[in-house]
């Protein structure tokens, strides 16, 4: 399992974390499988959303621009590696900090998910997600995007000068390195 990578293991034990069973990995899973995607990852032509350029620097300004978004609603994130495994929850702006690192050992698109401690019990927000590949990262508020079928697709356009993150919500007044993309 990934989580058992010794960087992992490391990064958690010099932050607020903890992992979750896999069977909340298979529901968010399922939930990210009800969506549309191309042949490898969601297809973003679908969902509204914007995108944040991880230019040099990006570790700084990468949670203020996630804060305008419906991830900036959430204290923690779940990083899921794949439905069958266990999710690594931190504190969300450890987690934006060191997404990299967190999934450098997962190749291909991965996705996490907003998350909440309410009384001491997790509450994942499954709607209020994202998307990292070393490339982009895509945090999306669902509710308005109509569900799709899973086929497994093709990459979803990127910012050509450089990786980006793609983030759902309303960004108006913000002035971030952002690209603005609709369905």
């Amino acid at each position: 399992m990934r989580t058992e990578a010794p960087h992992i293991q490391e990064w958690m034990g010099s932050h607020e974390s903890l992992l979750v069973d896999r069977t909340v990995s298979t529901e968010f899973e399922r939930y990210l499988e009800s969506r549309a995607w191309t042949p490898s990852r969601l297809d973003w032509s679908l969902v509204e959303h914007v995108e944040f350029e991880m230019a040099e620097g990006w570790e700084v300004d990468v949670v203020d621009f996630a804060n305008a978004t419906p991830l900036g609603r959430h204290s923690h994130l779940m990083f899921m590696y794949s439905g069958s495994e266990p999710s690594l929850v931190a504190l969300m702006s450890d987690g934006l900090r060191d997404v990299d690192l967190i999934y450098s050992a997962s190749a291909g698109a991965r996705y996490f998910c907003g998350v909440d401690m309410v009384s001491g019990a997790l509450v994942p927000a499954f709607e209020d997600f994202a998307e990292f590949d070393g490339f982009a990262t895509g945090l999306s508020e669902c509710e308005a995007d109509p569900p799709g079928k899973s086929l497994n697709g093709a990459p979803p356009e990127l910012v050509s000068d450089g990786a980006s993150a793609v983030f759902d919500g309303d960004v108006s007044g913000r002035r971030l390195r952002r690209r603005r993309r609709r369905r």
